[in-house]
């Protein structure tokens, strides 16, 4: 067993090996607390709704894990990275909105669309 050291008069004992300090593991705690309110908030969020810019001419709407672009075509998108990624007929991503707040959308081209 270690020795007992002192500081300012006082005896310190040596902590058992399972008490020691783990960096390793504080470090991936200190993420996850970190990255706890990211989750929290990507799950409380929902893009449902219409998002049309100020003229009324682009519009989209969101419903459950589709959009009906423009009143023209139901499709898939995903949300992540702080954007919406909208699947063209083809599978492969056609367009990316960047999620400006909880009720905007910027368009490439067409500026915000706004949740009404």
């Amino acid at each position: 067993m270690p020795e007992h050291q002192t500081h300012q008069g006082c005896m310190l004992h040596p902590l058992p090996n399972h008490l020691h300090f783990n960096k390793e593991l504080h470090h991936e705690k200190s993420i996850a607390v970190a990255l706890l309110p990211l989750f929290l908030a990507a799950c409380g969020k929902s893009l449902d709704g219409t998002y049309q810019d100020s003229t009324g001419m682009a519009s989209l709407t969101f419903k459950g894990d589709t959009v009906d672009y423009m009143g023209m075509f139901d499709l898939d998108y995903t949300v992540e990275d702080g954007k919406v990624k909208i699947e063209g007929m083809n599978g492969e991503t056609a367009l990316v909105l960047k999620i400006k707040d909880d009720n905007t959308l910027v368009m490439p081209m067409v500026g915000e669309l706004k949740k009404r």
